[in-house]
């Protein structure tokens, strides 16, 4: 219940491990970009991003019963993600992963606040009484959920499918306008993630910036 302001970091220092992570608003410290978004974490982590936002979502939306590590392992296999040994999405922090896996769990993590961000700005033009960022959070968990029930799904789930988009921008806009509007710019903003995390191949691009 206590709101913390001014914290500069990418992995929280101090925090209450009974307590929900809850952040709105800053700046973040990879892109220098604004945070429009709301992102949280499962009680018990110690670091917060698009990751762990989707890991809460994916446990609070399933239909059964399912602990937060059943919630990790399904994003964690739906997406593609490869942690090193040991290595868990409580503690994970995606700017200071140097390991060969680094650039594409990179560009994973900047996919989601790419479509959980422009979704909710174009959408939101378009419906002010929808909270748009909660729409398109509950469908990327919906897929993530379906994705790792299926057994015949062998390949990650990628934001940059058309098919995919159309799935996750679902019950967002209902004029036809708008949807193909917003589906181009989610497109756009995806594609664009793709080539910019593409030149992060150097760790010193890698590394939390506190």
């Amino acid at each position: 219940d206590d709101l913390v302001t001014g914290v500069q970091t990418c992995a929280l220092p101090i925090y209450d491990a009974n307590a929900q992570l809850i952040i709105k608003g800053g700046v973040n410290t990879d892109t220098g970009a604004v945070n429009e978004l709301e992102l949280t974490a499962p009680k018990g982590f110690s670091v917060i991003n698009p990751l762990t936002t989707l890991v809460e979502e994916v446990q609070s939306s399933s239909e059964e019963v399912i602990t937060v590590q059943d919630a990790e392992t399904k994003v964690l296999s739906a997406l593609g993600i490869n942690l090193s040994e040991g290595e868990e999405l409580s503690s994970y922090d995606p700017l200071s992963d140097v390991s060969e896996s680094s650039v594409d769990n990179r560009r994973v993590t900047i996919q989601i606040a790419t479509v959980l961000a422009v979704a909710s700005a174009v959408a939101d033009e378009n419906n002010e009484d929808v909270d748009t960022n909660a729409v398109v959070l509950g469908n990327l968990a919906e897929v993530v959920n379906n994705a790792a029930a299926d057994a015949e799904q062998i390949e990650a789930v990628s934001l940059n499918s058309e098919q995919v988009v159309d799935e996750v921008l679902k019950d967002v806009v209902v004029e036809d306008d708008a949807i193909a509007a917003l589906k181009e710019s989610v497109g756009i903003a995806v594609q664009r993630s793709e080539e910019h995390t593409s030149e992060l191949q150097s760790p010193d691009h890698l590394v939390c910036r506190l």
